[in-house]
């Protein structure tokens, strides 16, 4: 009998183990990060170079969301206690949207000590916000087939040569404001006097052949050979001549404007620590150098970055090449840029 009360009660333990066992070894879930992203191509870098030496070095995951900065901004107003996002990318403009409406953070420089290494220009348009992980440069693209002799300067594009091969892009995007104030201080102007600029926009229409919605659409304008010369972003122009199209860029003599991305953390995020991490990472010298090389070209902004010299022409590094871009005055921007929206697609939309 007591044989047999002893295999009952062991036949019992085991019987009643599966019902403990999966409270017992229930895995944690792993601490997560969710980024904001650009998508397609241009999410590769921040896969390969960043989330995923990122996973394996502290057991997190990384999540990319493609999503465009307002998109970004507007998702997380509707949920601010519990955000979608941790890390965000915006444009210079966005950026200080989002700053203002208390939606990131406030830099804290002991948590991401690559700042230091970050050029002292760059670091001022984040206005203390985030950190500037790279940067765009608006110039002139042109084919060389087509204009034999290169441009030198944005009024270029008001000659009687151009007529019907111009391209430009409309105001959904920083490349078709940066123009619009570019054009407005060539004649007076500036981000709080646009006037000149629309003025301006209005005598170049008649060279101008297509205002492309996006400025995917405009780089595609110059594959299908539809455009001779256009405002372009520098990295934009080097990923075509990647592909072989008879294409270069320049910058005009009075002057190419720069505009930043801006990773910032947000401001209810749950993985503050892991975010700081993540964002310190995006600033190191051996992330920016693998990011800004064929064929993702992202201007770096850490001051340990060296590129070839003929890299440099489309990718400036050092001090006194950064020192020639401008910057645009995207507070004022902001307060207007709408408007200015509405009435390029009254006046010039097509």
């Amino acid at each position: 009998m007591r044989r047999i009360a002893l295999v009952v009660l062991a036949v019992f333990l085991v019987a009643s183990v599966p019902v403990l066992a999966p409270v017992a070894l229930r895995a944690a879930p792993l601490p997560e990060i969710v980024m904001s992203s650009y998508g397609g191509q241009l999410d590769e870098p921040f896969r390969w170079f960043l989330a995923d030496p990122f996973e394996q070095r502290t057991g997190a995951r990384v999540t990319l969301v493609p999503s465009l900065s307002l998109e970004v901004i507007a998702k997380i107003k509707a949920s601010p206690t519990s955000p979608p996002f941790d890390v965000i990318l915006l444009d210079e403009g966005p950026h200080l949207q989002a700053a203002a409406d208390g939606i990131v953070q406030r830099l804290d420089e002991k948590t991401v000590p690559n700042i230091a290494q970050v050029y002292p220009a760059y670091r001022k348009v984040t206005h203390g916000f985030g950190v500037p992980q790279a940067y765009s440069v608006v110039g002139l693209a042109y084919n060389t087939k087509r204009v034999k002799t290169p441009p030198t300067s944005w009024r270029d594009l008001f000659k009687p040569e151009f007529r019907g091969q111009v391209g430009t892009v409309n105001l959904n995007s920083s490349l078709g404001v940066a123009f619009l104030v570019m054009l407005a201080k060539l004649n007076g102007g500036d981000e709080a006097n646009i006037e000149p600029g629309f003025a301006a926009y209005k005598a170049l229409m008649s060279n101008v052949s297509a205002v492309a919605p996006r400025p995917g659409a405009l780089a595609a304008l110059f594959e299908r050979d539809e455009v001779a010369i256009a405002p372009l972003w520098n990295n934009t122009i080097l990923t075509l001549r990647e592909k072989g199209l008879p294409v270069d860029w320049v910058v005009p003599k009075e002057g190419a404007i720069v505009v930043m991305s801006v990773m910032n953390m947000v401001t209810d995020t749950k993985q503050a620590q892991l975010a700081a991490q993540f964002i310190n990472d995006a600033i190191s010298k051996d992330y920016q150098l693998k990011a800004a090389v064929t064929p993702y070209f992202f201007g770096p902004t850490n001051s340990g970055v060296n590129l070839p010299s003929a890299m440099r022409r489309y990718l400036p590094t050092r001090p006194e090449e950064v020192a020639q871009l401008l910057s645009l005055d995207w507070a004022t921007i902001n307060r207007s840029r709408q408007a200015w929206a509405d009435r390029f697609n009254r006046e010039f939309g097509r």
